[in-house]
């Protein structure tokens, strides 16, 4: 029996075939999907159309940010997990989205915990990659990163408007005779 292909790797497989024929890399990816388009490789299967619209709406949902009343730049919408029953009875999680301003406090507390899981993986991919390119690239090269992101943080909070005096009233001061 034959195993379907995920739309990862299809989309690896791509890359590999575009490599494979000599093509220049790295390359940036608009790049390969040209050249995959041009060798009639990017044919949209139906059963990936369904697919392409839950990860333009994702994306649509998760670019849409507003002004709080403190003047923050806020995400709208924000997904989170729900356990639930599918058709035939077996449990199942789901996602859910709701715009900050309607959701419970659990729903959000469930967001946030979601999200800080998906960040910490990603840091903890990083630092597998970099220790991988620490021990084994040809340069005999070691780099060091940080992934203590609390001074950066506290760096971003601050604020981005040069302002000496924030109650206006002193004069600025004078370069001595």
């Amino acid at each position: 029996m034959k195993t379907r292909k995920t739309q990862s790797e299809y989309y690896q497989d791509v890359k590999k075939q575009y490599i494979a024929e000599g093509n220049r890399w790295p390359a940036p990816i608009s790049e390969i999907i040209g050249w995959a388009e041009d060798k009639g490789l990017l044919e949209t299967p139906k059963s990936w159309r369904t697919q392409y619209h839950l990860d333009k709406m994702r994306r649509a949902l998760r670019e849409e940010y507003h002004t709080d009343p403190q003047g923050r730049r806020v995400r709208t919408n924000h997904p989170y997990p729900v356990d639930a029953e599918d058709s035939s009875g077996s449990r199942v999680q789901k996602t859910f989205w709701s715009d900050i301003f309607s959701m419970q406090p659990e729903q959000m507390r469930r967001s946030v915990q979601t999200r800080r899981k998906q960040s910490l993986g990603e840091v903890k991919q990083i630092k597998t990659d970099l220790d991988s390119y620490n021990d084994n690239n040809e340069f005999g090269a070691f780099i060091q990163a940080s992934f203590n992101f609390d001074k950066d943080l506290k760096e971003l909070s601050q604020d981005t408007e040069y302002n000496p005096d924030p109650s206006g009233e002193s004069e600025p001061p004078r370069r001595p005779k």
